[in-house]
């Protein structure tokens, strides 16, 4: 059976129906499905019939699969499992969702209010902080890959495409094709790249904080409906990432008055260093830290983000200052104030032992004769 030929009501693997065909792209097909037994519907994503022949890819592509399907957030697509057609081509059965993606909205309605672009930061923010822990990094960070569901909560933001960049990135590193010539390939969307993607890094070299610096340019595009680069070519779109720095938001849009806690977020997550950026002490994939150390630090990184009523900033405030303000929910597990590295500890004045105490007070025995007295003198 030729996967390419599916067709509503193609019964794959006796479980999953076909309803339509929702996309194509380069690495394959999405098909929305019915799941026979369960009476509920799935996507699944199969792989073209070119990438049948290279088995190193195949093999990356039911990798990441078995990786992605370790990430159990709310804001990320689920994925369910992977099998392969009556052809022997895999494909994966995720989480079928129905919304509007966050490029419609933007396009749509331009710049966006303070508190949903807070709200919607925050979920993505959640969902890429899971698969930072994970060992995970998207590396195409967009809005094409945010959609926006209606849930019993309100607005739900979901993210989509976990480990298909990667994908393509060691397809186009085994090919020795990506680099940043203007016949080169660049993997990724070259107005949302971090500069350290821009200067062809890859693999091991990324970490979270280039998801960071992605969503950061997300993130200024909601707020002032424009992107922080413009460039006629792709070259000029990554020279630009990498040298020129980003327009504030206070002098493109004054109109809109963002707070400046806001603002000065934004600006910091668009740092060309990446030791710079707000996580600048992300743990990465490779770090031995304890899981309760990370989650905690990265808790408060969470609860500073998009906060319009925070006076400062995390990474900017001094030692001791209190981490809550008043008014701001606040976790159970949030220390109300951080604790100072450079306080002193107070010397203990060194004490003299005292002797032991008697457990009734001393009297002299009663066949002692008494100490008689000085008579006493009175003078006139």
């Amino acid at each position: 059976m030729d996967v390419t030929a599916w067709s509503a009501g193609t019964l794959v693997r006796g479980k999953y129906r076909i309803i339509s065909k929702v996309g194509q792209g380069g690495m394959g097909a999405v098909y929305k499905a019915l799941h026979v037994a369960f009476d509920e519907l799935r996507a699944l994503k199969v792989i073209s019939r070119e990438l049948m022949g290279d088995e190193l890819f195949v093999k990356r592509f039911k990798h990441e699969a078995v990786i992605t399907r370790k990430l159990q957030h709310p804001n990320a697509v689920r994925v369910d499992d992977i099998d392969e057609a009556e052809d022997g081509r895999p494909f994966i059965v995720m989480e079928y969702i129905e919304g509007q993606s966050l490029k419609q909205l933007i396009q749509e309605h331009g710049a966006l209010p303070v508190p949903r672009v807070c709200s919607i930061i925050k979920q993505v923010a959640s969902a890429l902080e899971a698969a930072h822990g994970l060992g995970m990094i998207h590396r195409d960070i967009k809005p094409d890959n945010v959609v926006l569901i209606e849930a019993e909560a309100g607005e739900q933001a979901k993210v989509l495409d976990f480990g298909i960049a990667k994908l393509k990135e060691s397809r186009a590193g085994a090919g020795g094709g990506m680099t940043l010539t203007g016949t080169g390939v660049v993997i990724g969307t070259p107005q949302y790249m971090s500069p350290e993607q821009a200067m062809g890094k890859r693999g091991d070299d990324l970490d979270g904080r280039s998801d960071l610096y992605s969503l950061g340019v997300v993130m200024y595009q909601m707020l002032t409906g424009d992107l922080p680069f413009k460039a006629d070519t792709t070259m000029e779109m990554l020279l630009a990432h990498l040298q020129k720095p980003p327009t504030p938001i206070q002098v493109l849009r004054p109109e809109l008055q963002i707070p400046e806690s806001i603002t000065t977020l934004v600006m910091r997550t668009l740092e060309k260093d990446r030791e710079l950026r707000p996580a600048r002490r992300w743990p990465g994939p490779s770090s031995r830290r304890s899981e309760g150390r990370r989650v905690g630090r990265n808790r408060w990184v969470r609860l500073a983000w998009c906060d319009p009523r925070a006076s400062t900033l995390p990474g900017r405030r001094r030692s001791c200052e209190p981490l809550w303000t008043p008014g701001v929910p606040r976790l159970s597990s949030q220390p109300l104030h951080r604790p100072c590295r450079f306080r002193r500890r107070r010397r203990r004045k060194p004490q003299c032992p005292r002797p032991p105490r008697l457990s009734h007070p001393y009297r002299p025995p009663s066949h002692l004769p008494r100490p008689l007295r000085a008579p006493r003198q009175f003078s006139r």
